[in-house]
C-alpha cells in the first residue's frame, strides 16, 4: 500500500500515510473515525480505526496513538500535532503535558512525543508550550507550516 496511491505525492495531506515510520503524522485535530474511513472508501480501500486500547472507531475523533489498519494488512500510527493524550482533541491537558514535558517532569514517547513536538523540529521545548498556548488561544494555527 502506497499513500501516493490517494493522495499522489502531498506530504501534507492531513491523511498522508508515511510509509517509512508507519505513521500518519498529519491527522488534525478534531477529525472523525467515520471521515477518514469515508474518505478511503471513496478510493476502493476499507480500513479499521483503533484507538490506543485497541477499541474500534467510528464516529469517534481520531487521536494520536490511535491505528489505522488497511485492509492489505498495513497500519499506521496516527499523530494528531498537539495531541498528547490521544483524546484527538486539544486542550489544557495538552498545554500542561507539554509543558511537564519540556521542563522534565514528565516524559512523552512515542507517538505522544511526536505530537507535543508542535513545531517538528525534534524536541519538545518551551516554543512548543507557546505554541500550543497561542493555539489554545486562538492566535495562531499549528497546522500551517
Amino acid at each position: 500500500f502506497a499513500f501516493e496511491a490517494l493522495f499522489g505525492t502531498d506530504k501534507n495531506h492531513p491523511f498522508y500515510m508515511d510509509d517509512e515510520t508507519k505513521t500518519m503524522p498529519n491527522v488534525i485535530e478534531k477529525t472523525s473515525a467515520i471521515n477518514i474511513k469515508e474518505t478511503f472508501n471513496k478510493y476502493g480501500y476499507n480500513v479499521t480505526i483503533t484507538d490506543k486500547d485497541g477499541n474500534e472507531l467510528d464516529d469517534e475523533y481520531v487521536g494520536t496513538g490511535c491505528v489505522v489498519s488497511v485492509e492489505n494488512g498495513s497500519s499506521y500510527t496516527v499523530i494528531v500535532c498537539g495531541d498528547t493524550d490521544g483524546t484527538g482533541i486539544i486542550d489544557s491537558t495538552d498545554y500542561m503535558k507539554i509543558k511537564s514535558a519540556f521542563i522534565n517532569v514528565i516524559s512523552l514517547e512515542g507517538p505522544y512525543g511526536l505530537a507535543a513536538d508542535t513545531n517538528g523540529d525534534g524536541n519538545v521545548d518551551s516554543t512548543d508550550y507557546l505554541r500550543i498556548k497561542s493555539y489554545l488561544l486562538g492566535a495562531i494555527d499549528i497546522y500551517k507550516r
